[in-house]
């Protein structure tokens, strides 16, 4: 199982919708509205890294009004 960390940043006015389109994604576990310099804050869970990053980079980045993301993979060490 691979487990990502996600800090969104949205366009002025628009959290509530793409927190909205984001919560139905299927892999998404838990989605947050945050305070700081990113506006949402999710956690993603997939087979292996390479799927999580796929839909990152498919869904996520798609979403009409995501400007920008980081993504913190989970390490098991």
């Amino acid at each position: 199982m691979a487990i990502a960390f996600v800090t969104i940043k949205v366009q002025v006015g628009q959290v509530r919708e793409v927190l909205s389109q984001i919560r139905e994604l299927k892999n998404v576990v838990e989605a947050y509205s945050i305070t700081g310099p990113y506006d949402i804050i999710i956690k993603i869970e997939g087979d292996n890294l390479e799927n999580v990053a796929k839909m990152i980079v498919t869904k996520i980045h798609e979403i009409p009004g995501v400007q920008d993301t980081i993504t913190y993979m989970v390490i098991d060490l």
